[in-house]
Formats: structure tokens, sequence, C-alpha cells
């Protein structure tokens, strides 16, 4: 019988009942801390910016470095063009935002919230 990859990786195997911890990598966010950002959209603001020619996402997302993640509004406007594309659906829908945990990942995945959020009326 081959061993279980966690017990060869100096973990304990996994057994019915007894849920997995992700690893310390992955960038979640508690149930309190979205209803704390929900409720924080009250004073939803309006703002104009100017489209970036550079933002063409792939299957893997926006690749850029980070810096280009730091120009203002960069990261805004690249979560507006994902919530436009959705559309009247977004009403509807369940926002799903993944990372590696790295750099600018909270920051992100709090912004694309908040701005669901203020799209959905909530």
């Amino acid at each position: 019988m081959a061993t279980p990859k966690r017990a060869r990786e100096g973990g304990l195997p996994a057994r019915a009942g007894r849920s997995i911890k992700p690893p310390p990598s992955l960038c979640s966010v508690s149930t309190k801390s979205i209803e704390r950002m929900l409720s924080s959209t009250a004073g939803v603001v309006t703002v104009k910016t100017t489209p970036f020619g550079d933002q063409q996402p792939g299957t893997s997302g926006l690749r850029k470095p980070l810096q280009g993640y730091k120009k203002k509004h960069y990261t805004e406007n690249f979560i507006e063009s994902i919530l436009r594309a959705v559309g009247p659906g977004l009403h509807k829908s369940c926002l799903v935002i993944g990372g590696d945990g790295r750099n600018h990942c909270v920051q992100a995945a709090t912004l694309a919230i908040k701005m669901s959020a203020a799209k959905k009326g909530i």
C-alpha cells in the first residue's frame, strides 16, 4: 500500500471528518471581514478615470508587475471592466476571487468586494 503524500511530506494523512487547513500563502478573507467591508459601502463614490491600454487579460487574469497595479485607479479600472462584462447578471451572481496571496492580493480582493457590492446596491 502506498504511503499518502501528506504523510511522506511530514504531515498527517487526511482523515474523514478532519478538515485540512489551507497553506498559509493562500489569501483568505473571513466572513466577518467581508461583512465589515460591505457595511462600509454606504458612502459609494463615483470616480471618473481614463482607460489603460495595457489591460489585456489572458487565461490567468491580468499579469503585470506590481508597480503597474499601483498606478492610480489601475486596479479599479480592471475590476470595473470585469463587472461591466458580467452586465445585468451581476445582481444574481456569486463573486469568486482567487490569488496566490502575494503582494497586492488582499488589497485587490478588498477593492473587488467593495466595488461589486456598490454595483449590486448592497
